[in-house]
């Protein structure tokens, strides 16, 4: 599909209309908005992926070093336990 469209932008514009039916051209613009959408959705996936695990990897650690020390004993965040006497 993307080379129907590549070859598209060869043909002047009033050629191009005359010998293509519009169903053809919505169904060529359709699939390239499919693939511009995909790939913006995997560029913010990956992007949300890599702050979601900057932003928890010191609450992981915390929870890692836990369980290593009290084994499978209850875990209370430090933070909360601080704002909650506060």
């Amino acid at each position: 599909m993307r080379y129907g469209l590549h070859s598209a932008y060869c043909v002047p514009t009033h050629v191009f209309q005359q010998l293509v039916p519009e169903q053809v051209i919505l169904l060529l613009m359709q699939d390239n908005l499919d693939i511009a959408c995909a790939a913006i959705e995997k560029v913010a996936v990956e992007r949300v992926t890599a702050d979601l695990e900057d932003n928890f990897a010191v609450s992981i650690e915390s929870r890692r070093r836990h369980r290593e020390v009290h084994g499978s004993g209850p875990y209370f965040a430090q933070t909360l336990l601080t704002q909650a006497l506060l």
